[in-house]
């Protein structure tokens, strides 16, 4: 299944430009709706401009935004940030305190149509997609998507993109 995903976000056909990836953060938070209740703290680390596809990476963002907003309770907190991980790749991450998942459960809800827990799907609309195809695009780009989760905690998702995306000169404060 998760290989037939990737084929069908091969057919989107990845057009690179330059991205102020600091703007596409903001384009993605200005485009969903927050619900009452629920903070949302941007953490950049300085500038960053990298080679992607925008409206791919934008994607994949709305889809990780949405997740946060689902599983984070009201007067919850979701952090969307980027930087430079110690080994140059540009992080772009997710991070909530909602409901977290068990890490028995992290490799499977990157599978299509996995809900890790029946009663959630119920609670919870999705066909289980968004995370697949996401990690989908994030390949596409040379790069990845992990969580890192504990159950009633919350959850971070990152989405890694190699050196080569970044723009020379035009880069995030490295972590030291």
């Amino acid at each position: 299944r998760t290989t037939g995903l990737l084929n069908f976000a091969r057919q989107n056909k990845v057009v690179l430009a330059e991205v102020d990836v600091r703007e596409l953060v903001d384009r993605c938070l200005r485009s969903v709706t927050v619900p009452a209740g629920v903070r949302v703290v941007v953490d950049h680390r300085g500038e960053a401009f990298a080679e992607i596809d925008g409206d791919q990476i934008a994607q994949v963002l709305i889809n990780l935004i949405g997740n946060a907003i689902k599983f984070t309770p009201k007067q919850g907190r979701i952090t969307v940030g980027a930087k430079l991980s110690p080994r140059g790749e540009l992080e772009v991450s997710v991070t909530d305190n909602g409901i977290g998942i068990a890490q028995d459960d992290i490799d499977r809800v990157l599978e299509p149509f996995v809900q890790v827990d029946s009663a959630l799907h119920r609670k919870f609309d999705g066909a289980g997609l968004g995370l697949p195809l996401s990690r989908g695009l994030a390949r596409l780009h040379g790069g990845d998507l992990r969580l890192e989760s504990d159950l009633g905690k919350g959850t971070k998702a990152i989405i890694s993109l190699p050196p080569s995306r970044l723009l020379d000169g035009k880069h995030l404060a490295a972590v030291r």
